[in-house]
């Protein structure tokens, strides 16, 4: 029977879907959403293993920039605006209004101009712009080869000269990766709208002023599959998960779910280790009750009555020993995380290998130096409205504070 992700995947309707990392399922859902994050790395190894009767996307994150939403308005017109939808422009009277003097106005004006060539039908789509106009595009020579290359943000994208998609995309006067689909029927205002991943560009008009292509995983080289030891190693790490998940404190984990203020300082104590390269372990659990005392001193000196002070302390002191007295739950809820980090990880790094539309590089400056995409997303095959980000989040936030940008999103 195949499995239903529903009860597991990040809740994540309405505009701009928030995806968070699979590993984070642990503190956003307790027992439930740990039991749902190891489900969902058991079908992903059976995607790979070739066992694909469990309910599966995947596709790549681009790294393009701005996010915009381009489509057929609930008012049957077509129109372009940024991906907040505050400021839809059905003419270019619109972007000079909306967009004039800034740094969206001659990206807004490109996509409103050569978009409607494609005749989307019906429904309103996000993407992330790659480029609007030539001067977005380079030749170059990178590893010895000539290339059409492309940096809407922090990834330089390349192509080999002389292909098919080289010369698609040297003609096109714009590009942009679609990623999600919002339906119109029946709404009458944009603010009701709710969104799904993927987009179906493929129903769409052809033509050779836009290259529009949809954020599918795409295997060109027919690499994307386990071997038999993959498939061992992957097993014996959820094997290894499972067990930590039977030793952990149920109503622990589930407090965590139910406290916003501890999940918020666990998860920036996370991102402040990623920062510094690396993720978070067991050991680090007392490490991480100082950092969350160090965040909750601070709320206490702000206020500026002793009296509010002294009671705020009681408190803190009292949330501090509750923390302190589970420093053992905390560190396997970390092992926990790092667990699902690690084979997560291992599953983006097979992903990886395969060859996409586009080479990828990161600028330096001695040069170009071979990169990896920015990551991929699983989708509930059951309800569009939910994913998760696969994302080597050490790899990605590093390159995020070195690279050389060449838009500033």
């Amino acid at each position: 029977k195949v499995k239903q992700y529903k009860q597991f995947l990040a809740e994540a309707s309405g505009k701009n879907l928030h995806m968070e990392h699979l590993e984070d399922e642990v503190l956003n859902g307790g027992v439930n959403g740990t039991r749902g994050a190891i489900d969902f790395l058991r079908s992903l190894r059976n995607m790979l293993a070739g066992h694909n009767k469990e309910a599966v996307n995947v596709t790549v994150k681009w790294d393009g920039a701005p996010a915009i939403v381009a489509g057929i308005h609930p008012n049957g017109k077509f129109f372009v605006d940024y991906k907040s939808m505050r400021r839809p422009c059905f003419i270019q009277a619109d972007v000079d209004e909306h967009f004039g003097g800034g740094p969206l106005h001659a990206k807004m004006s490109a996509l409103l101009e050569h978009l409607p060539k494609l005749k989307i039908p019906g429904n309103i789509f996000q993407g992330d712009v790659l480029w609007t106009e030539d001067k977005d595009k380079k030749i170059q020579t990178i590893d010895k080869e000539r290339q059409i290359t492309f940096t809407p943000n922090t990834i330089t994208y390349a192509v080999p000269l002389n292909t098919e998609l080289a010369n698609a995309i040297i003609k096109a006067k714009i590009g942009i990766v679609f990623h999600t689909t919002y339906r119109t029927a029946g709404q009458e205002d944009l603010a009701d709208l709710k969104a799904e991943f993927g987009a179906d560009v493929n129903q769409w008009t052809s033509h050779k002023d836009v290259w529009a292509v949809n954020a599918d995983f795409t295997d060109v080289s027919g690499t994307a599959t386990f071997t038999k030891a993959d498939e061992k190693k992957v097993t014996d790490m959820l094997s290894q998960l499972g067990k930590d998940f039977n030793k952990v404190n149920g109503r622990f984990l589930d407090s965590i779910k139910d406290d916003n203020i501890l999940k918020v300082h666990i998860k920036t104590y996370i991102n402040s280790k990623v920062r510094e390269g690396e993720f978070i372990e067991e050991r680090l659990a007392r490490d991480c009750v100082k950092f969350i005392k160090a965040k909750l001193d601070k709320d206490v000196a702000k206020l500026k009555s002793e009296k509010g002070r002294t009671r705020k302390q009681m408190t803190v002191d009292e949330y501090l020993k509750k923390l302190n007295g589970n420093i053992d739950q905390i560190g396997t809820v970390f092992r926990i995380m790092a667990l699902i980090n690690n084979i997560k990880l291992y599953i983006v790094e097979k992903l990886e290998e395969v060859k996409g539309l586009t080479s990828t590089f990161i600028k330096t400056s001695s040069g170009y130096k071979v990169t990896k995409p920015e990551g991929f997303v699983a989708i509930d095959s059951f309800d569009s409205g939910k994913g998760l980000k696969l994302v080597n989040r050490m790899e990605f936030s590093r390159i995020n504070f070195t690279a050389e940008k060449e838009w500033d999103k």
